[in-house]
């Protein structure tokens, strides 16, 4: 055992030796760094940064982005206020890893990640805290989106805030009008319920012409549902468990509703029910799925769609899920770390990001100004009402645990098993509880 921590002792040191390595070696520019930042925001005057030519290198890591998004939404605005900087995309793969990267002496100046590469590179020790930065450039951590910047600070320690939300990915229910048309049936209104909307689907899962349609399709598993209710999955302080006995039953119960209907089918690809054969009259799913509608429409082949709230709880009305962030974090490896955070400070504020939210992308700010930018240069939102985007609001997490996704698989079968009838809900919970506790205990022994 002693051999062990020793062990464990000197790849620590080795891997903090490794980063302050990197720390005078990052990626870009040969220039004077930080000249002139005798400049004091604190005092009132401006803080500057270095004029020489630089590049600055940012690793794509679990949340998507693609080269034409990355010049548009990324490198052209940082380019327009500062030319000297380029930058530039080197996307993850598996030869390109967080690990490797470090090994190899090539981790870039930022991250654009997920709330789980907070973790990730916090683990690696490879993410710096921004506190600081924030305070000497003046960026406000309260004008972003109140769960999404609590989610990322649970993931720091003592007060640390390792990254900033970027934007997000709402969550809606996307509807087909002319199956609502052609069934006689209204459409789904901002602020729906679950119930209502599986009286909804009872109403359109029918055969019709040859054609078998579906009322509802849920895209995603059924654990986010009880994000709506801030369930929690694992306590933070015991590592265990914590589902069984913690109202989980209550999403089992909205499930059901859609389940018991006549003609219902859980095991269809929903998201090609919906897009693809058109016979899908609702679809709950992530925000990014408008990309799929305006490709539609850009294709000559229009849908006669429109979006409204993500159904939520009666005793929790307008909450949607957990956040899901694409965000931005600074590595301890680059060596133009004020120019690098003025960078994150640009993509944050609110002129880039009413730019971003034109083309898709919801706005990580609380400013409903900005917000209200969003699809303006999408063919396919003319004529939509955007206000259950705009008034998307996230859902605040509980107390965090790094193994709180270790459980989400096993809480999303155990409703799904009690639903095909294999056993009942209350023992389907608890015997997958106890599953998890063993895979949890599993990985504290080896050190994951």
């Amino acid at each position: 055992m002693e051999s062990r921590k020793t062990m464990k002792w000197l790849a620590a040191v080795g891997l903090s030796a490794m980063l302050l390595v990197l720390g005078g070696c990052g990626q870009g520019g040969n220039g004077k760094e930080n000249a002139g930042n005798a400049g004091n925001a604190a005092s009132g005057t401006e803080n500057k940064i270095s004029s020489e030519p630089m590049t600055l290198t940012v690793f794509q890591h679990q949340s998507n982005i693609s080269d034409d998004e990355f010049q548009r939404l990324i490198a052209a605005p940082v380019s327009k206020k500062y030319p000297n900087i380029t930058m530039e995309l080197i996307h993850s793969s598996a030869d390109n890893t967080p690990e490797s990267l470090i090994a190899n002496g090539t981790l870039p100046d930022i991250v654009y990640g997920a709330l789980g590469s907070v973790s990730v590179f916090s683990d690696l020790g490879a993410n710096i805290d921004l506190t600081e930065l924030a305070k000497k450039y003046k960026l406000d951590f309260t004008k972003f989106d109140t769960a999404a910047i609590k989610s990322i600070q649970a993931r720091g320690q003592n007060g640390q805030t390792l990254a900033i939300p970027y934007s997000i990915n709402f969550s809606a229910m996307f509807y087909n009008k002319d199956i609502f048309d052609q069934f006689g049936v209204a459409y789904p209104k901002n602020g729906i319920t679950w119930e209502e909307t599986a009286q909804l689907a009872r109403k359109l899962t029918r055969e019709a012409g040859g054609t078998q349609y579906q009322g509802f399709g849920l895209d995603g598993g059924t654990y986010r549902l009880g994000e709506q209710l801030s369930l929690p999955l694992v306590d933070p302080k015991t590592n265990k468990a914590v589902y069984a006995s913690g109202n989980w039953n209550r999403v089992y119960d909205v499930m059901k509703l859609f389940f018991d209907i006549p003609g219902y089918d859980s095991t269809t690809n929903t998201q090609d029910m919906f897009f693809k054969e058109f016979r899908e009259a609702m679809l709950v799913s992530q925000g990014a799925r408008v990309g799929l509608v305006e490709e539609m429409f850009n294709q000559g082949k229009p849908m006669n769609w429109g979006i409204a709230s993500l159904p939520s709880f009666k005793d929790a009305p307008g909450k949607g899920y957990y956040p899901a962030i694409p965000l931005l974090m600074i590595t301890t490896a680059t060596k133009h770390k004020d120019e690098a955070f003025q960078v994150l400070n640009l993509l944050t504020d609110a002129d880039t990001q009413k730019e971003m939210g034109k083309g898709g992308r919801l706005s990580s700010l609380k400013d409903a100004k900005v917000r209200e930018t969003f699809g303006q240069d999408m063919k396919s939102f003319k004529g939509v009402d955007i206000k259950a985007i705009v008034d998307y609001a996230t859902s605040t997490e509980p107390p965090y645990s790094k193994y709180s996704d270790m459980a989400k698989n096993q809480v999303d079968a155990a409703i799904r098993k009690a639903l095909s009838g294999a056993t009942d809900i209350n023992t389907a919970l608890r015997e997958s509880e106890e599953a998890t506790n063993k895979k949890i205990a599993e990985a504290i022994a080896t050190g994951k």
